[in-house]
């Protein structure tokens, strides 16, 4: 009976350590990795910080923000571990790249920015809703992101995406290396 016990005691030792060495740490305070009003031009307004975000962990935030006539979503998610923001990667590129009749085709435009840090990382432009938008997703680590913006000649411009994209990218490897 002492053996069974001990064996026990050794595993649910060994599980702990294990998963401790799985999980992420937080380096950074989450909402200073989501996009600052100072990366816009000005007279863009900022809908108010969320986090967390409703059906998300704890520790995750996004804003929306508006610059005539677009839009631009972010949002960062830190799942505590790798193996949970690659499945939220997964399902994101999936749902937010679909083709139908609604969306679609994506497609990759010339310059735009590709990040080389990140552990997973899709970006592409296309058509969604009768809107020309770009979105991205990526994992660093343990965090998952999401990215959407409306793109016009008048609002959010194709150069304006590639800077946001880049400070995104910037932003989260400063905070999970």
């Amino acid at each position: 009976m002492h053996i069974t016990n001990r064996f026990v005691i050794v595993w649910v030792g060994l599980v702990l350590v294990l998963t401790s060495c799985a999980q992420t740490s937080s380096k950074c305070a989450i909402e200073s990795l989501i996009l600052d009003g100072s990366l816009f031009p000005e007279g863009t307004h900022a809908e108010r910080l969320i986090s967390p975000v409703s059906e998300q962990p704890q520790e995750s935030a996004a804003q929306t923000f508006y610059y005539a006539p677009d839009a631009v979503f972010h949002e960062v998610v830190n799942w505590h571990s790798t193996r949970a923001a690659k499945r939220e990667y997964d399902l994101t590129v999936k749902s937010a790249f679909d083709v139908d009749n609604y969306m679609g085709p994506w497609e990759i435009p010339d310059g735009l920015y590709i990040s080389s840090l990140a552990q997973n990382y899709h970006a592409a432009c296309g058509v969604a809703h009768k809107i020309y938008q770009c979105r991205m997703t990526a994992t660093y680590r343990g965090y998952s992101v999401f990215f959407r913006a409306y793109v016009s000649d008048q609002g959010i411009t194709l150069a304006k995406v590639n800077e946001l994209l880049q400070a995104i990218d910037e932003r989260m490897t400063q905070c999970s290396d």
